[in-house]
């Protein structure tokens, strides 16, 4: 998400770069995600993506290990703000969504050190077949 920052210096800032989520299922660890580097693809994600629609808001459904999983995109220009809605479908073993998203908070043109200050702690929050989150 790249958004103007009025309150520092009215630049574009990349507020959230990436989310990587990945389904937990007893030992077995299923990334979502795909990153493209210098010759090769990783986690290679996008196999398990089994539908995509755009209207009216961006959804993917994903497949893998007995879980289907809808992932709903919604952008909010008004307020600068991206929202993202996962559903799990069905599941037939306990099922773990882990999000990770990766903050850059830079400027649009320039890259970043590590902030060590950032907030990074979630609410724990149960989930069961048919709820979204």
């Amino acid at each position: 998400m790249v958004a103007p920052q009025p309150q520092i210096d009215g630049q574009l800032h990349v507020l959230l770069s990436n989310v990587h989520e990945t389904i937990v299922q007893k030992d077995a660890v299923f990334n979502l995600g795909i990153n493209k580097y210098p010759g090769n693809y990783s986690p290679r994600g996008h196999k398990y993506l089994e539908d995509f629609d755009s209207e009216p808001i961006p959804k993917l459904t994903y497949r893998v290990g007995g879980v289907i999983l809808e992932k709903e995109i919604i952008l909010d220009s008004t307020e600068d703000r991206v929202m993202i809605r996962y559903t799990l479908v069905d599941a037939v073993v306990p099922t773990k969504l882990r999000i990770n998203p990766f903050l850059a908070f830079r400027g649009y043109h320039g890259l970043s050190k590590a902030n060590t200050y950032v907030n990074k702690k979630l609410k724990n929050q149960k989930w069961r077949t048919g709820q979204a989150l």
